[in-house]
């Protein structure tokens, strides 16, 4: 399911030193959960034999959801650091006569199709450790869908050639922000008692709202 800011993780073995993990590279995947990616991996730890979620847990007669395969051609977010350096908006990317887009063309990119992932909305998600809210959550059933091999393939030949760490979660049950903290630094504070709605128990739990000079 697609919630918080998840982030899928893969160690590499050195092919000439299969004895040694000589080298650890994370590839960091900003707001994608692990069964977004390799919910369908044979093997792994994805989606239980057939799941369902409520649309609301607090009234069932609404039905409820099964994973499906996401629509490749659901526009693509492609904003902020995900641009290149100096670049701040999609449309300044490529030749400006036909609008193509190195090193292969977004036909239908989007900066308005982000799933919500704030601190409050990953609680709903989980909602006590029920793990049943996040179609409620988000207010979306795309929160349920997933790619497979066909879609990204080589992130599953990188999962068939080395280590798929399926039980890995991301430090917070928050956004982009707090856990680009624990990244970096292995924590979310302390922030020297500020008492701004983000922060809670001294540490940063949700994206800091614009004009505090972050």
């Amino acid at each position: 399911m697609v919630g918080g800011a998840t982030i899928p993780i893969l160690a590499f073995n050195v092919k000439d030193t299969p004895s040694k993990i000589q080298h650890i590279i994370f590839i960091i995947q900003e707001n994608y959960s692990f069964d977004n990616y390799f919910g369908t991996y044979p093997g792994a730890n994805g989606f239980p034999l057939g799941i369902t979620i409520p649309v609301d847990p607090n009234q069932t007669n609404l039905g409820v959801v099964q994973p499906f395969h996401l629509n490749v051609t659901q526009p693509v977010l492609i904003v902020g650091d995900e641009l290149p350096p100096g670049v701040s908006d999609p449309s300044q990317l490529g030749d400006e006569g036909n609008g193509s887009m190195a090193p292969f063309p977004f036909d239908n990119e989007s900066i308005n199709g982000d799933l919500n992932h704030a601190w409050k909305v990953a609680h709903v998600d989980y909602d006590g450790g029920k793990m049943d809210g996040f179609v409620a959550g988000e207010g979306s059933t795309l929160t349920m869908g997933y790619y497979d091999r066909s879609d990204i393939p080589y992130y599953w030949d990188y999962a068939d050639n080395y280590v798929l760490d399926d039980n890995f979660f991301s430090s917070q049950m928050g956004p982009s922000f707090t856990n680009h903290l624990y990244i970096v630094s292995g924590t979310n504070g302390p922030t020297n008692g500020l008492t701004y709605r983000w922060v809670w128990h001294n540490g940063v739990i949700d994206n800091p709202v614009t004009g505090f000079g972050w």
